[in-house]
């Protein structure tokens, strides 16, 4: 099974002919869920499956964020549970410092 030639304008740089839809999956997904139409996304989840799709994305996500920020934002409202992670996402950000008048005291650390 090859691209569908509507998504030959996506992988420019790319031999279409050379593209394989199981080894090259990530970059092909990468690439549709941030360039592509949405004629183009439905296929993308049709032949992959949401699963599959998820997990690229989010590899991406948590990983090297290739993915230009409008994509991300986009399907981070689909692939994305921040409930999940929102005291974790606290307790890297919130100041570990105690205040305090002595130096000793100020560089503790709960």
């Amino acid at each position: 099974m090859r691209l569908p030639a509507s998504m030959e304008r996506l992988f420019s740089n790319y031999s279409i002919e050379s593209l394989d839809l199981h080894r090259h999956r990530d970059l092909i997904i990468r690439t549709v869920l941030a360039h592509g139409t949405w004629d183009e996304i439905k296929w993308l989840f049709q032949h992959y499956g949401e699963i599959v799709v998820g997990d690229v994305f989010r590899r991406d996500y948590h990983g090297l964020r290739t993915l230009p920020k409008p994509t991300l934002r986009l399907w981070e409202t689909r692939f994305i549970d921040h409930t999940e992670h929102e005291s974790d996402l606290w307790d890297r950000w919130r100041c570990r410092r105690i205040p305090g008048g002595d130096s000793q005291q100020g560089s503790d650390v709960k």
